[in-house]
């Protein structure tokens, strides 16, 4: 009698990946794999370099896939995974090192505000607003509540926007040439904080005039 051996899977986080990455990626399938194949939405590409010749800065949807063993590794808009066929020492051995690559393309930030452990504590923050501009018809707490109300409505937006589409973003650069996320949308930043200073003003005035 013999024990089957059952296949992996796991589920992984959000990623955003690049070129160096993926090229250590496919190292580590290229000394253990007899084939690999990469594919993205449109095109398959013999080497993880050739991806450079798609005229695009980023994807969110890429496969990569060895043969003997089998590792399917899937990058997708909704979700990434991480597939071997069988459950093996040697297998999950490539399975490990893969692993380590893709932990330093965990987006971190990213999985704490699009999770319900975030969502819960703002829900609870804006109900106590609501809840204090209502039985103490303050025109500071109605100011408050309103404000936070419109921070909900724009993050629920974003966060169901980004989980449908970049679960997984493929950056077809070299991760040294990126910008930090501050420098690079700066003035986006300090626009969006002006208009939501404003915003929060000309609320708070509007529910005074009223009072």
């Amino acid at each position: 009698m013999e024990k089957l051996k059952k296949p992996i899977r796991k589920e992984l986080p959000y990623l955003k990946i690049y070129l160096d990455d993926l090229r250590s990626i496919y190292e580590v399938l290229k000394q253990h794999a007899k084939s690999i194949v990469i594919e993205t939405e449109e095109y398959s590409v013999p080497s993880v370099d050739a991806l450079k010749e798609v005229e695009v800065e980023e994807i969110h949807h890429l496969i990569i896939r060895s043969d003997n063993p089998y590792i399917h590794i899937d990058l997708l808009p909704q979700s990434a995974s991480l597939y071997v066929s069988e459950d093996s020492t040697y297998n999950r051995g490539i399975l490990s090192e893969v692993e380590e690559i893709l932990n330093r393309c965990k987006r971190r930030w990213t999985s704490i505000l699009t999770s319900t452990y975030f969502m819960w504590p703002l829900g609870l923050v804006l109900g106590m607003s609501i809840a204090n501009a209502i039985m103490d018809e303050s025109a500071l707490w109605s100011g408050v509540g309103l404000g936070l109300l419109a921070f909900y409505i724009l993050w629920a937006v974003w966060a169901y926007r980004f989980t449908l589409n970049k679960h997984s973003t493929i950056m077809l650069r070299e991760r040294r040439t990126e910008v930090g996320f501050w420098q690079r949308n700066r003035d986006q930043i300090v626009v969006a904080i002006i208009a939501a200073l404003i915003t929060f003003l000309l609320t708070l005035l509007v529910v005074i005039l009223i009072d």
